[in-house]
């Protein structure tokens, strides 16, 4: 039944949209806060590509926990205003499935599946707009100077705490906003590649033709399906592990993550984990269940603008040059940047240990007061679920914090 009624929603989804969303301007915000709040040091963490501040659910609180005096803020970017959760709200995952497949009414609200389309003006929203987004957080976080502020993030968006730090704000740089700089497992300075003009000029006339704004994951014209198959894959898997899956039979998931054989939803959480960067071994499946299965903050961006993507490859060396220029971004003052520095390198993207020790070489971050470590055994997103007893992330990042002044 569910196939049959996913088929006409495709059709759906491609069609024409003109009518403006209801509900405002979408905009950035603090998604989720762990921790005191006397506390006289403030983590801000950004999500990566298509991730949420869900990402940060099961590291936040152990992060407040363990380091004295810390409060934890976990943001969301303006995408994330657009998603419609009413479906996972109701917490039980069949009523999910059909609020957002079968188009069940929940109260008086339905699913729109061509929110994306509606939003051209996402184009725009590149690393310019995050960054004019996150910098009144991180001010607020500041609280006009009485408490430190440390700014990091996870993937992409450890890139955007770089690119925040070596920032020109009319004038003022970034870097003088923050306490210091936290990066797991991503980062600038050839972290993910070194940009060329023509593969940016290429991602802009790209962007420029494409029917809507934001990243499409699995490649369906379809943005909001990665977010959304991913919720309820782990909602499924929580409430009936043994029952066969009905996300695995959907003609919407791509053919690399449908298995060849019928699942159980346990088992098609666990295949889609592992091809998602995430270890079991690492996090065990209640750590992976909580961070992936995060609601309210939940652990997706539906809607990752395109543009924001390209930026962020393209900041790549945090300094003027041909990209940078071509993409209108300020990166004018890595040399000045004079914060501590945490770096985390999984074995996805060793890479990371590379860029941050570029980092520390070409700014003036304290080398005695900064840490570049890492563990090949982990996976991309295994340092937002592994248990404190596992992680090497959490064991060395949290007496990096703790050193810290402040």
């Amino acid at each position: 039944m569910r196939r049959r009624v996913l088929l006409p929603l495709l059709l759906l989804v491609f069609a024409a949209a003109a009518a403006a969303l209801p509900g405002g301007t979408a905009r950035a915000g603090v998604a989720a806060v762990y921790g005191p709040s006397d506390a006289k040091r403030v983590l801000i963490l950004v999500p990566g590509l298509g991730g949420g501040a869900g990402n940060f659910a099961v590291i936040g609180p152990e992060l407040a926990k363990r380091v004295p005096n810390l409060q934890v803020w976990a943001v969301d970017r303006r995408g994330d205003a657009l998603e419609d959760t009413i479906g996972f709200n109701a917490a039980e995952p069949g009523t999910a499935f059909r609020y957002y497949f079968d188009r069940l009414s929940l109260g008086t609200s339905a699913f729109d599946p061509n929110r994306a389309a509606r939003h051209q003006e996402a184009r725009g929203w590149g690393l310019a707009t995050t960054l004019a987004d996150l910098r009144p957080i991180v001010l607020r976080a500041r609280a006009g100077g009485k408490r430190k502020v440390l700014l990091g993030g996870h993937s992409l968006g450890a890139a955007t705490a770089l690119s925040y730090a070596a920032w020109d704000f009319a004038g003022t740089p970034g870097y003088r906003d923050l306490s210091g700089l936290v990066l797991i497992d991503g980062g600038q300075l050839g972290t993910f590649g070194t940009p060329t003009v023509a593969a940016a000029k290429a991602q802009l006339a790209a962007l420029r033709v494409a029917p809507q704004p934001f990243e499409d994951r699995f490649g369906v014209g379809v943005p909001w399906i990665f977010g959304i198959f991913g919720q309820l894959a782990a909602m499924e898997a929580l409430w009936a592990p043994d029952a066969p899956s009905a996300v695995a039979t959907s003609p919407l998931l791509p053919a690399s993550f449908r298995p060849s054989s019928p699942v159980t939803n346990r088992g098609f959480f666990e295949s889609s984990l592992a091809q998602g960067g995430i270890s079991i071994a690492n996090c065990g499946f209640d750590g992976a269940v909580r961070m992936v299965g995060s609601n309210q903050p939940n652990a997706f961006d539906w809607y990752f603008p395109t543009r924001l993507k390209i930026d962020l490859l393209g900041a790549a060396s945090l300094a003027p040059g041909p990209v940078t220029n071509l993409l209108g971004l300020r990166e004018r003052h890595l040399a000045a940047v004079n914060v501590p520095l945490y770096a985390f390198a999984t074995g996805d993207i060793p890479t990371t240990a590379t860029g941050a020790r570029a980092f520390l070489a070409k700014s003036k971050s304290p080398r005695a007061r900064s840490l570049v470590t890492s563990d090949p055994g982990m996976r991309h997103s295994d340092p937002l679920c592994t248990p404190w007893e596992r992680s090497r992330f959490l064991r060395t990042l949290v007496p990096w914090l703790r050193a810290q002044p402040g």
